[in-house]
């Protein structure tokens, strides 16, 4: 019995039909404005002294262990806006590194930056407690 491959064809200019690709992906992309773009996410709804925001903070600020790249992992499904994971996509192949490794590496910065924000709310609100403390 013979297979029939008839539709397994392969472009002979391969880089000009990922042009094509990248093209129509590009004609379907929603148009963001320079604000939506640079909206930063509210860090903490309040930064005095709640207990169950200092416990989260505590366990942020505990350093990574040295075994962080090989494991255990946790294998999950997020969604991520085709704009995005084509971006991340672009970095992987300008880095040479992959979106794997990207990713983890944006989410590790996330996380710092918002354990030294809420950090600094934190000690800020307590500097300012303690100033009215004293002027009363």
């Amino acid at each position: 019995m013979r297979k029939r491959t008839e539709s397994l064809t392969f472009p002979k200019d391969p880089l000009a039909t990922m042009r094509e690709l990248q093209d129509l992906n590009a004609s379907h992309r929603t148009e963001t404005s320079p604000a939506e773009e640079s909206e930063s996410v509210n860090v903490l709804p309040s930064p005095a002294g709640h207990p169950l925001q200092e416990a989260i903070l505590q366990l942020l600020a505990a350093p990574y262990p040295p075994t962080l790249t090989r494991g255990p992992f946790t294998v999950t499904s997020v969604k991520i806006h085709t704009e995005i994971w084509y971006r991340v996509g672009l970095a992987a192949t300008l880095t040479g590194r992959t979106k794997q490794d990207i990713l983890a590496e944006a989410l590790r910065t996330y996380l710092d930056t918002l354990c030294r924000t809420a950090t600094n709310a934190q000690e800020a609100h307590d500097t300012e407690t303690s100033a009215s403390r004293a002027a009363d």
